[in-house]
């Protein structure tokens, strides 16, 4: 029997508002449909029972499947599980990712991988987790293994509820084959543990730039300490403080988030932020238009999510702007739709057709309108940019109004 996991992933954020899963634009549904009939050849052709599953990381929609809920025999596929079972071991404190030791050589074994091929290196966890995942080496999976306890990968799948992955054995255990030790996993548990790495890697870079937030407030008031040694010294720890957050996001992990059902009032949280951003427009000599209803607004996000979605559409403005750009939030309700607009009198994109994680256009990475589409996706919205009136760009997030907050 034959599993495969195939996991896809495309940019989200366009200057119109994405299509809905269901909904794909004409390429993409005949791409998708050659994809699915490539599949069902090849499963067809084989020899042996074939069983897969096909899913867009990026919308987390089912693309294909075939005997998704089989368990069967996996080879490299499993490593997923122990990388997964790491990263939470990290995150509790109970194993260090960055401490080398040297390679006892009776731990490798032949297959896949190039430790075997090496003399003694001195690697530490993340070293042979990069290789277990980049190159599936056998070696450096089995020190993984040892170090996590299979015992343990195993109560982290039956705890995240599937548990018909099971790691019976190491690499290369020719006895435990014979034994009838095998690894086994269904395609279905093992497309879920990829989308949940493929999550947490989304919530460490959305953690990063929602701290960056706050850090720009900080850098700009140091402009205003009129002693020149004391600013000096002021930029240097907040500059050093921007350098060290990625580094320490990188070991922050999220699964899951509280209070998703809450509705929060965006009309209020609007005013809010704004009125926290003014003192540090009016010291850049910004204009800050703020147009909010003196009603409440309800939509379906939760105060502290409307605060990182104002926060950074108003951080992308100062961060991508010179001084003295001018700016405006507004927050209207109409027809079933409220509609947060942030518009700037700054240069804008270059192109409003494309923002992706990692590329927006203006020497920024884009993450800010990410989280902005992904914010906006979660309470079932959509985000649009264009050219503002004021000039600039003009990002738009329209979210289903809400009659009340119940």
């Amino acid at each position: 029997m034959i599993g495969i996991v195939l996991l896809s992933s495309s940019p989200r954020l366009t200057g119109q508002a994405p299509p809905a899963a269901h909904q794909p634009g004409p390429l993409q549904a005949e791409l998708t449909a050659q994809l699915v009939r490539t599949l069902e050849k090849i499963a067809s052709g084989v020899d042996g029972v074939v069983g897969y599953v096909v899913t867009d990381l990026t919308t987390q929609t089912r693309v294909a499947a075939r005997l998704e809920r089989e368990p069967m025999p996996t080879a490299s596929a499993i490593k997923l599980s122990v990388l997964y079972e790491l990263m939470k071991q990290v995150e509790a404190g109970t194993l260090t990712l960055d401490v080398p030791s040297p390679v006892n050589r009776a731990q490798l074994v032949g297959g896949s991988g190039v430790l075997q091929f090496l003399g003694t290196p001195s690697l530490s966890l993340r070293d042979h987790a990069t290789l277990m995942i980049m190159v599936s080496d056998n070696s450096s999976t089995n020190i993984v293994i040892t170090a996590v306890g299979m015992d343990k990968v195993n109560a982290r799948m039956t705890s995240l509820g599937i548990g018909d992955i099971r790691l019976r054995r190491l690499m290369m255990d020719a006895a435990a084959v014979k034994r009838g030790d095998e690894n086994v996993a269904s395609p279905q548990s093992l497309a879920r543990i990829a989308e949940l790495l493929a999550g947490e890697r989304e919530a460490a870079a959305d953690l990063s730039h929602r701290l960056r937030t706050p850090v720009t407030a900080l850098r700009l008031d140091t402009d205003l300490v009129a002693d020149d040694a004391v600013r000096d010294r002021l930029r240097s720890h907040v500059e050093d403080l921007h350098r060290v957050i990625d580094s320490v996001v990188t070991e922050a992990r999220r699964t899951s988030r509280d209070d998703m059902t809450a509705a929060g009032d965006l009309a209020s949280v609007a005013a809010g932020r704004t009125a926290y951003w003014r003192p540090l427009a009016e010291d850049q000599d910004r204009s800050l238009a703020v147009e909010v209803p003196s009603t409440p607004v309800f939509v379906a996000l939760p105060s502290a999510d409307l605060r990182d979605l104002v926060d950074t559409l108003i951080d992308n403005v100062f961060a991508h702007t010179p001084e003295g750009t001018d700016l405006e939030v507004t927050v209207t309700a109409t027809d079933g739709v409220a509609r947060l607009a942030v518009a700037d009198a700054g240069p804008g994109l270059a192109s409003v057709d494309l923002v992706e994680r990692g590329r927006s256009g203006n020497g920024g990475t884009g993450l800010g309108l990410d989280i902005v589409q992904r914010l906006a996706d979660r309470a079932g919205g959509s985000v649009r940019l264009g050219r503002a009136h004021l000039g600039g760009l003009l990002v738009e997030v329209q979210l289903p109004h809400l009659p009340s907050a119940d």
